[in-house]
């Protein structure tokens, strides 16, 4: 740990009781460590927020400037640049976690695990920003109901055929009766099971028609992220109906092809990125390597690559949806975190002490939002298997 990653460690060390806010320095260095938490968070566009409530003003010009001079002929019409604003408007987000006494009296760092402890939460504020940003849908999915004669017994675990998937995340944790299902991935009609008798509880048969409804998330309903944000007519590809759903270079063609001219025209199209989940760039790589080229070999052995399709770099993120990929400039996607973050430690209560635990908390506020959803382009429907 280096001596300004310390400064975050020290205002939890020193925080005994109640909430503590960080001050510039400390916060400065929080905010440092959480933007270089992920490769989106590197690459996209971040902002420090004063307030809860900001305005960041854009310029968007998006049409020719330039006309024919004619001596001694005045313009009767200028061409001005619209300025619009953008709004992030920061919701209360908080991580807790419990450490026991035990596990820091034996572990090898002793009392310097804790220092470890802390730069592992502050890194997992980073990553949580992250999924947040991608996957943020405030809107929850209506309840579906299982479409199996038979029903589905407590230790099957195949795909579980619902009446429709519509709305629903590509993972998350449904609840079915009193069982909770972890699945990762899903079809138009199943989500594929990954985990029965989730979060503590007992796996149990549930008979055809039971009805199955996505669990809350408290992370993910807090505001709506990039994805949902990016919503505009004519800017998502369709990934399904190109080569099965199986990624190829068809797909990227399309995607370029929906992006308006205007947005990848001179040096402003150098400065667009790919944004892939590491299963479909495993998945791109595999497709170059069938091809019998040596591009396709240097594919299969990991010699360097060419930056990426049509020679836009590649920005891989665990926490993007596996079937989706993106194209846009990262500087269109924005992430602000207010800059007033408290800590809170308690290892003194009577609650703690009796349990033998160490008990920490980040509250923070942050906001995500998209400058110019016309020039972000969506590939969805992608197989992730």
């Amino acid at each position: 740990m280096t001596n300004q990653e310390a400064l975050v460690a020290k205002a939890l060390q020193t925080s005994d009781l109640g909430s503590s806010l960080l001050n510039d320095e400390q916060a400065s260095e929080f905010v440092r460590q959480v933007f270089s938490s992920t490769p989106t968070l590197r690459a996209c566009r971040t902002v420090v927020m004063h307030s809860r409530k900001m305005n960041i003003d854009r310029l968007n010009i998006g049409q020719r400037l330039l006309r024919k001079r004619t001596e001694g002929s005045a313009f009767t019409t200028y061409t001005k640049p619209s300025t619009e604003t953008v709004q992030l408007s920061a919701v209360d987000l908080q991580l807790p976690w419990e450490v026991t006494e035990e596990a820091i009296r034996y572990s090898i760092e002793g009392e310097r695990f804790e220092d470890t402890l802390i730069e592992m939460m502050t890194a997992q504020v980073g990553v949580d920003l992250s999924d947040l940003a991608w996957n943020g849908d405030t809107t929850d999915p209506p309840a579906t109901t299982i479409n199996d004669s038979d029903g589905i017994t407590a230790t099957e675990l195949g795909p579980l055929t619902v009446a429709s998937t519509s709305g629903y995340p590509n993972a998350g944790t449904l609840v079915c009766g009193t069982e909770r299902i972890k699945y990762d991935g899903k079809t138009a009609t199943s989500f594929n099971m990954v985990e029965r008798g989730a979060d503590g509880t007992t796996a149990a048969p549930h008979a055809n028609g039971s009805s199955v409804d996505l669990a809350t998330d408290g992370l993910l309903t807090a505001t709506n992220g990039w994805l949902k944000k990016a919503n505009v007519s004519g800017r998502t590809v369709d990934g399904s109906t190109i080569n099965g759903g199986e990624i190829s270079k068809d797909h990227f063609v399309a995607a370029v092809k929906a992006m308006p001219a205007k947005y990848l025209d001179g040096g402003a199209g150098t400065r667009f990125r790919w944004f892939f989940h590491p299963l479909q760039y495993a998945k791109w790589l595999d497709y170059l390597a069938a091809r019998s080229t040596g591009g396709g070999d240097s594919a299969l052995v990991g010699s360097p690559q060419p930056p990426g399709p049509f020679g836009y770099p590649v920005v891989q993120d665990a926490t993007m949806p596996k079937d989706v990929i993106v194209f846009t400039d990262p500087r269109n996607l924005i992430l602000g975190l207010a800059r007033e973050i408290a800590v809170r430690k308690d290892v003194s209560s009577k609650d703690v002490i009796s349990r033998g635990v160490r008990y920490y908390q980040i509250d923070l506020a942050a906001d995500v939002q998209v400058e110019l959803a016309d020039a972000v382009v969506k590939i969805t429907g992608l197989s992730t298997t």
